[in-house]
């Protein structure tokens, strides 16, 4: 088990450390690269049973739904009821996922465990896996750009990596794990209100970048895209129940670069409303408090 641990922050890098959390990326991802979340075409309204067909995934042998990229449904019933908010009754929402009238955050926050699944850098039958090293090192990377701007802290259970680190039977003691899957480009976080069958930061074959996995670390603390806010333009709508923390921000990390255009996203590091966002939903870091004593 290892925990992320961060340096703190002389006063004078504070404006810094909240517009660019993070060194350069291995690979230099930039804005726009082939780092990819799938978009759904909202200019005309599928009926219920398109909608149905064209999200239904066999994903790991489990038989899913996945609707704009990465939420995931493992029954009809809850798809249904997601259909009837997007079209039947949308409502507006931004940032932060909302669950059972709560925001929906970690737990616990301050001991957010992970773990990798078995079988990286080999084939797979239909999908040969990305090496793990480089998918940890991207991984860990956008973990500890979160834990510089908020307080909440990873735990990696590396005793629990391979066979043991899967969703498939009991919970081996984490709130998510990292596993590979057969898609080529699209990465998935999982929200912490998802089911534990769900609780799978899914990998892409081509693996994932830094600036890719910061986004879907956000998921996986609850954020959701930037760019569905109410103040967003241009504005992608989605569905559910969400709240909206700050004004809306064109260099979030959590938007896509043009919504209307391309999947893809905005290439950015966290920006500052998406510090004022995580705090805002868990509290400023640990170091904060070191600045202010010292």
């Amino acid at each position: 088990m290892s925990r992320h641990f961060r340096a703190q922050y002389p006063v004078l890098a504070v404006i810094a450390a909240m517009s660019a959390a993070c060194s350069s990326a291995p690979g230099g991802e930039a804005p726009g690269d082939d780092w990819v979340e799938k978009n759904e075409d909202l200019s005309t309204v599928p009926t219920y049973e398109q909608y149905r067909d064209e999200a239904r995934r066999t994903i790991l042998g489990r038989d899913v739904f996945v609707v704009e990229t990465d939420m995931l449904f493992s029954d009809e019933a809850k798809l249904l009821d997601y259909y009837n908010e997007r079209y039947t009754d949308p409502v507006d929402k931004s940032i932060i996922n909302v669950a059972s009238g709560n925001r929906d955050t970690r737990s616990s926050p301050k001991n957010i465990r992970y773990c990798f699944s078995a079988g990286w850098g080999q084939n797979q039958g239909t999908y040969t896996a990305p090496d793990l090293e480089p998918v940890r090192i991207a991984i860990q990377q956008a973990m500890e750009a979160w834990e510089g701007i908020a307080n909440v802290q990873f735990v990696y259970m590396s005793a629990l990596d391979g066979a043991t680190c899967s969703t498939s039977g009991a919970n081996p003691g984490v709130d998510f794990i990292v596993q590979h899957y057969s898609d080529s480009n699209t990465a998935i976080g999982p929200f912490p209100s998802n089911s534990w069958s769900n609780q799978r930061l899914l990998v892409p074959t081509s693996g994932i970048g830094r600036l890719l996995a910061i986004h879907e670390v956000g998921h996986a603390l609850g954020f959701r895209h930037e760019h569905t806010h109410s103040g967003a333009s241009p504005r992608c709508s989605e569905s559910g129940t969400y709240e909206e923390l700050t004004a809306f921000d064109t260099d979030s990390v959590m938007k896509y670069s043009d919504c209307t255009v391309s999947q893809a996203i905005n290439g950015t590091e966290l920006s500052a409303l998406d510090a004022i966002g995580a705090r805002v939903a868990y509290g400023p870091p640990d170091w904060w408090w070191a600045v202010i004593v010292n």
